[in-house]
C-alpha cells in the first residue's frame, strides 16, 4: 500500500482489495469491547491508526493497547514524518514501549522497521 516501500524484485503478486476504515467497522459491528490491537501493515500504520480518531474519541478513558509494526521508512513516502505518529498517538495518551513492556521507546529515533506497543 506504500508506493515505493518493499523493493519491487521481491513483490511476486499484487492484488486489489477493498480496504475499510477500522473505525467505521468496529461501529458497523457493534464492537462494544476491544482488548487489543494488532497491526502489521508495511508501512501504512499511521493511516491506519488515523482511521481509528472516532473510535479514539468515543473512548479515551479505555483505549486498549495497540502492537504496531512501525516502518519509518515509509513515512516519506506518504508525505508524513514519524514525528506525525508521536503526536497523535500523544494526543490520545499513548506510550511507545518494548514488545516485553519493559522500556518506553522515543518512535521519533526509530530508523529501521520496530514492533512497539502503545498503551496509555
Amino acid at each position: 500500500m506504500v508506493r515505493g516501500f518493499m523493493n519491487t524484485n521481491e513483490i511476486e503478486n499484487t492484488i486489489k482489495v477493498r480496504v475499510k476504515c477500522l473505525n467505521d467497522y468496529i461501529f458497523e459491528k457493534n464492537i462494544e469491547k476491544i482488548s487489543l490491537i494488532k497491526i502489521d501493515v508495511e508501512g501504512f500504520e499511521f493511516p491506519v491508526l488515523k482511521g481509528l480518531a472516532s473510535y479514539f474519541e468515543n473512548n479515551k478513558e479505555k483505549l486498549p493497547p495497540i502492537i504496531v509494526e512501525i516502518a519509518p521508512k515509509a513515512y516519506p513516502l506518504l508525505g508524513y514524518k514519524i514525528e506525525d505518529l508521536h503526536i497523535f498517538m500523544k494526543k490520545y495518551s499513548y506510550n511507545a514501549l518494548s514488545l516485553d513492556e519493559r522500556k518506553r521507546i522515543d518512535i521519533r529515533d526509530l530508523v529501521n522497521t520496530t514492533d512497539v506497543v502503545f498503551k496509555q
